[in-house]
């Protein structure tokens, strides 16, 4: 839908949502001269659907949020002064904002005012208060620009509005334009919920912020894991009931980091500072926006957690996977809260066939993954923990070959990590040592360190070794990319010389020869390599630099 001031001049674009009322930016309301706030009138035309007359809107009370000094806020909810003829009101959906997810929209840049489609890609949070989403125009000669502000952001995957353009920066040619998604609409504009269809980002037991802030040591892992200041991928929090102070703690950190609800003002008042950490003296809480999905499992069967999880990707219908279990872990976002797992109606299954398949992608795809339990839930953990260890065995071994094949080719190679053998017999240990506490409670003797303290301390080595082996490919891979890269600049600078006339210069082929050699010998010290290849390099076009036609250059 085109917005245009009362004298025709184009303003920019809204979503027609139902018959009667049109979602836009604050700002594009603002510039049409006829004034700002609830009340202030615009025309707004169908684009698309000739002879339909433009139409009369104007801001609703309660409904106009302006955006603040430093940009938050700037949305505004419009009636029409007459209901459409043909409802077309636009299908609003929270979903999986995940990286380089493609979009579209509709806006009118200058001289285009019957209007023009450009597709982007979803990148990160950004904006003011991490209120916005970034998009990256897939081809930048056609960007997101000025006239698009207040479009609808169209998933391409589902054909759900999944947010709306509120900025785009000033050179067109980066292709840079921001949006902000639905669900934070929905905390500045309640009654746009209205026409939102799909399930919310974090379940209803996590809707209300609790009064008190909980254990401060679980409010501190909680903020530092979502923020990224921690190492691990998969964090595990044992509340020990659902009214416990690490419960709350839980709760309060879900509910502070979800757009919606972090971003809803009381009716006067500013949006909420930002915080990577709350206000001084507070508890701290995880940046806004960094909690992609917050599940509460208890009661639920493990089907339905999947459905869940795949309905917020948006994954389009199609043939079921040949392992329902992958579908899953494929759909999983990457900042993931699954809370209650021990209280789930088939909490094994849930582990086997949720759970795992995620925690066995987190290290790979960087994901942070916090599993909550009730309980002390260690038959649970022992299952998940035997699964990791072996994952991080298969690492580890990967890993080993090779470093092995690599170790031929390069020297100073760190040694590949060997962690996984150690952690099984830990695991060996756990395992006897629930069932001694098992027997204890029974009237047999006591044991000696408690289970799920040493369970923890296992869970979070674990997860460092995941960790420390992918590091260690990385390692392997760079130093190879590295000799590869000073063997390919030696031959093309080789090459260079040659077409140039020098290869009989007697003191380019000894640098020439020494950098060969250097980087041929087996294995390659890479330290004495590249500066003989960089000698090479700098003498010969010291040596172009000379000639007549190289001072003219």
């Amino acid at each position: 839908m085109r917005v245009r001031d009362r004298a025709g001049a184009l303003l920019g674009a809204g979503i027609v949502l139902g018959d009667r009322h049109v979602l836009t930016c604050a700002h594009v309301v603002a510039g049409s001269g006829g004034g700002a706030g609830p009340g202030a009138e615009v025309l707004v035309d169908l684009v698309g659907r000739p002879g339909t007359p433009s139409a009369p809107a104007a801001v609703l009370a309660d409904h106009w949020v302006p955006p603040t000094d430093d940009g938050r806020g700037d949305v505004a909810l419009l009636r029409l002064a007459r209901p459409l003829a043909e409802p077309c009101g636009a299908v609003l959906r929270p979903l999986s904002l995940s990286w380089q997810r493609p979009v579209y929209t509709f806006g009118f840049p200058d001289r285009l005012d019957d209007g023009v489609y450009v597709r982007a890609l979803l990148g990160g949070q950004a904006g003011p208060g991490r209120e916005w989403i970034q998009m990256d125009a897939v081809e930048p000669r056609v960007p997101i620009r000025q006239g698009f502000s207040g479009s609808g952001v169209v998933d391409e995957q589902t054909g759900a509005v999944v947010g709306m353009v509120v900025s785009a920066y000033t050179d067109p040619s980066a292709g840079l334009s921001w949006m902000i998604p639905v669900e934070t609409i929905v905390g500045y504009l309640p009654l746009v919920g209205g026409w939102v269809v799909g399930e919310a980002s974090i379940d209803d037991s996590f809707r209300s912020v609790p009064r008190a802030a909980g254990d401060p040591a679980t409010a501190r892992r909680i903020a530092d894991f979502f923020a990224g200041q921690a190492a691990d991928n998969v964090l595990v929090v044992v509340a020990g009931g659902t009214d416990s102070a690490v419960a709350v703690a839980l709760r309060r950190a879900v509910t502070l980091a979800s757009r919606p609800l972090a971003v809803l003002p009381r009716r006067g008042e500013p949006p909420p500072p930002d915080r990577p950490a709350a206000a001084p003296g507070q508890a701290p809480v995880p940046p806004v926006g960094s909690i992609d999905l917050a599940l509460d499992v208890a009661g639920k069967d493990s089907a339905e957690v999947s459905r869940r999880i795949v309905r917020w990707a948006g994954a389009p219908p199609g043939e079921p996977a040949d392992d329902p279990r992958d579908a899953v872990a494929d759909a999983a976002p990457r900042t993931l809260v699954i809370d209650g797992i021990d209280e789930a109606a088939d909490a094994p299954r849930l582990v086997a066939d949720v759970v795992a398949p995620i925690v066995h992608r987190a290290t790979e795809r960087d994901m942070r993954l916090l599993l909550g339990f009730r309980g002390a839930a260690v038959p649970a953990r022992l299952a998940l923990l035997e699964q990791r260890i072996a994952q991080l065995w298969a690492a580890e071994t990967a890993v080993g070959h090779r470093h092995a094949r690599a170790a031929r080719r390069v020297a100073g190679l760190p040694a590949p990590p060997a962690r996984a053998a150690e952690l099984r017999v830990r695991l060996s240990a756990l395992r006897a040592a629930a069932g001694a506490d098992r027997r204890h409670r029974a009237g047999g003797p006591p044991p000696g360190d408690p289970v799920p303290a040493a369970l923890a301390r296992c869970e979070r080595a674990t997860d460092r070794a995941l960790r420390a082996a992918r590091a260690a490919r990385q390692a392997v891979d760079d130093l190879l990319s590295r000799h590869a890269e000073l063997g390919g600049r030696l031959t093309s600078e080789r090459a260079r010389s040659v077409h140039a006339g020098l290869a009989e210069d007697e003191d380019l082929g000894a640098l020439y020869r020494a950098a060969h050699t250097a980087l041929a010998s087996t294995p390659c010290d890479l330290a004495a390599a590249e500066p003989q290849v960089h000698r090479y390099v700098a003498a010969l076009r010291a040596r172009l630099d000379a000639r007549p036609e190289g001072r003219r250059r």
